[in-house]
């Protein structure tokens, strides 16, 4: 009965690269763009290099990361999935929820970043297309959602930039 089983990745991407070498990370998204499905192992990796965390070592271990992404609330304390596991939309979306300061919908505030109303909030400002949260993703999904986080987070500060200016050119009459 292994019909509705997550798929588990034979062959990962080889995240043992010299971090310090500026073209490697780069060669590591082509590479993840190129896939047919994302791992937990690759998607956590990319999220963190997405994130940008000062200081965050990209290139430690899965349980590291996984580490890092439970402290940070990425992920539930009860997360145990494999690396070579197919990452899920939701776990994805959780992240950049994170990541992209998205306070949501009523539901999300009550019950915080659950992976189930992370993705509705994402699918609702259009950073993930309609789908179940517990859907897996190519390597060109994940690349896409990451680039569409990476459009909301510059029109954010844009729009809270005018904002502020609009508020400092207010004088009293």
């Amino acid at each position: 009965m292994g019909g509705c089983a997550r798929t588990m990745v034979l062959d990962p991407i080889d995240l043992a690269y010299d971090a310090e070498d500026p073209g490697a990370d780069l060669e590591f998204l082509s590479d993840l763009g190129d896939r047919p499905i994302v791992t937990n192992d690759e998607g956590l990796h990319a999220l963190i290099m997405f994130a940008s965390a000062d200081g965050v070592d990209t290139s430690a271990d899965y349980g590291s990361r996984v580490a890092l992404a439970k402290e940070l609330n990425w992920l539930e304390e009860s997360w145990d999935e494999p690396s070579n596991m197919a990452m899920q939309r939701g776990t994805m979306a959780s992240a950049i929820a994170s990541i992209c300061k998205i306070k949501g919908g009523v539901m999300m505030q009550l019950v915080g970043r659950s992976r189930r109303y992370a993705s509705r909030e994402l699918t609702y400002i259009g950073i993930l297309t309609p789908g179940s949260e517990q859907q897996t993703m190519s390597g060109q999904e994940f690349i896409s959602i990451l680039g569409k986080a990476q459009d909301y987070m510059v029109l954010d500060e844009a729009a809270k930039a005018k904002k502020k200016e609009g508020a400092g050119d207010e004088s009293p009459s």
